[in-house]
């Protein structure tokens, strides 16, 4: 059984909560305010409720985008890359991304070298 991080498995039932900035809450928000709705800005065209299926709408951005090999976990990927790159703690991206264990967040340690040095240069000089 395959479960991607919408579904949650047995041993971590919580949802992942991502906090989100000002700049894209008000965004969001103007967005809802000119489309006339409130509530989710993501909606399931069929029941009005959660969005729990977005493949339709992934594929057709990628035909109008004329990107082939693009994932949309690709987008998550990058969102854990850049936090990396930003040098966030590694605990902090784990759960930021909902990791239950921080070996899967440890493929983004390799994307702060600078920072481990800059770590040593702190603590040492």
């Amino acid at each position: 059984m395959s479960l991607n991080k919408t579904s949650h498995k047995v041993d971590n039932p919580q949802p992942v909560v991502v906090p989100m900035s000002p700049t894209v809450k008000n965004t969001l928000e103007q967005w809802g305010r000119q489309r006339g709705t409130t509530g989710r800005v993501f909606k399931s065209p069929k029941t009005g409720g959660r969005l729990d299926n977005i493949s339709k709408a992934w594929r057709s951005i990628l035909k109008q985008a004329e990107l082939d090999d693009f994932r949309f976990k690709d987008l998550r990927h990058t969102f854990g890359s850049w936090l990396a790159i930003d040098g966030v703690n590694i605990l902090q991206i784990r759960d930021l991304m909902g990791h239950t264990d921080v070996k899967t967040t440890q493929i983004y340690a390799h994307l702060c070298p600078a920072k481990k040095e800059q770590s040593i240069m702190d603590v040492f000089s």
